[in-house]
């Protein structure tokens, strides 16, 4: 099998699944994810070896739909609505700060590893997808990388990078620098 191949039936298989699981709660998910993955041989299951702590978190302000997180910097503080809200608000001003934000919050705010293949499941939930993201995605994430704010381990997985959780936070201010290009006009 070639390697695009895999990675197209890898894609549609992370689809389907988190279609699936998305649809179920907590305490389903895990035990579908622990079935699966006894059932693969990936893990020996054995009781509460996926158990996920449930650490209480601080109260986050909500406005409207939105689902801010909150990064802790030293003492400074500030909250990130969500994506949506920050390309509706025009804060987010180009295809590269909106990859950006969808990737911080994909990496539990910088703390995680993002896996590129669920990329596009990211822009469709936060109602981002679109042709012309998912065509200009490689190219995207290469700008992010040139900027510093992303690297990349490996071939599957990003990571934010210091400076890409600054130019975060300066996007949730509205303060982003990032240049807006205009749509012009080809002559023929």
């Amino acid at each position: 099998m070639t390697e695009s191949n895999n990675a197209e039936l890898e894609f549609d298989a992370l689809e389907k699944c988190y279609k699936a699981l998305s649809k179920l709660d907590d305490e389903s998910k895990t035990r579908v994810i622990r079935y699966l993955l006894d059932k693969f041989k990936l893990i020996n299951y054995g009781g509460d070896v996926l158990t996920r702590t449930v650490v209480s978190q601080p109260e986050l302000l909500e406005k409207n739909d939105t689902e801010p997180i909150r990064i802790d910097g030293g003492v400074e503080e500030i909250l990130i609505p969500s994506v949506f809200e920050l390309v509706t608000k025009r804060y987010a001003k180009n295809e590269i700060d909106i990859l950006l934000v969808l990737l911080y919050k994909m990496s539990n705010n910088g703390k995680e590893a993002i896996i590129r293949s669920n990329i596009s499941i990211a822009y469709k939930d936060n109602n981002l997808f679109t042709k012309e993201r998912s065509k200009n995605l490689t190219n995207n994430i290469k700008s992010l990388i040139k900027k510093s704010f992303i690297t990349a381990p490996n071939a599957t997985s990003l990571a934010i990078t210091p400076e890409g959780l600054e130019q975060v936070k300066l996007i949730a201010d509205g303060k982003s620098t990032s240049v807006v290009k205009s749509s012009r006009n080809k002559k023929k």
